[in-house]
């Protein structure tokens, strides 16, 4: 409660400032903050498109643009603006979803991204959630898990009655 009132006596002036200004230029005003957002809108659809850069599971194809989105965090919080908005969560996660990319954030090699990437998690950890995954899912994967087999058919052998191996082969 403290920090709201605290906030709201702060940007006090700065609305008051913002309602005469409007109050004296109406349509300029309007045609400002509609341009703020159609700017905004398109640094949120380029970050988007971006995002798709942060997909392959190679580091070496990923890392330059680890390197430029380290750099375009150096003095920010957030990608785009002040808060959080869909260029956030869509990088946040794609970089969770591969498994390569979150190791290498991990690593803190890159500072900015490794304390934005910490930051959008602990803050904002319920927008950003990665969805749940099915018991069909889950299955699929641990089918896949399931190790090597030894089942390797033998030919010409007739029934494979009497045949006893020692050590069967290691998988490769």
């Amino acid at each position: 409660m403290c920090l709201t009132l605290d906030l709201c006596q702060a940007l006090s002036p700065a609305i008051d400032s913002f309602k005469h200004l409007k109050s004296q230029h109406p349509t300029k005003t309007s045609r400002i903050i509609t341009q703020n957002i159609t700017k905004m809108d398109a640094q949120i659809k380029e970050w988007q498109d971006r995002a798709e850069a942060f997909k392959p599971l190679n580091l070496k194809q990923i890392e330059p643009a680890l390197a430029e989105l380290d750099a375009h965090l150096t003095l920010r919080s957030h990608i785009v603006g002040y808060t959080l908005t869909d260029a956030d969560t869509i990088v946040w996660q794609t970089l969770r979803e591969n498994r390569v990319a979150h190791a290498y954030v991990k690593q803190s090699l890159m500072p900015n991204l490794c304390r934005w990437f910490r930051y959008i998690d602990e803050v904002y950890g319920k927008e950003t959630a990665l969805p749940e995954r099915t018991k069909a899912e889950k299955k699929v994967d641990n089918k896949k898990d399931e190790g090597a087999s030894y089942d390797i058919g033998l030919q010409g052998i007739g029934d494979g009655t009497g045949i006893v191996t020692r050590f069967p082969p290691e998988p490769s």
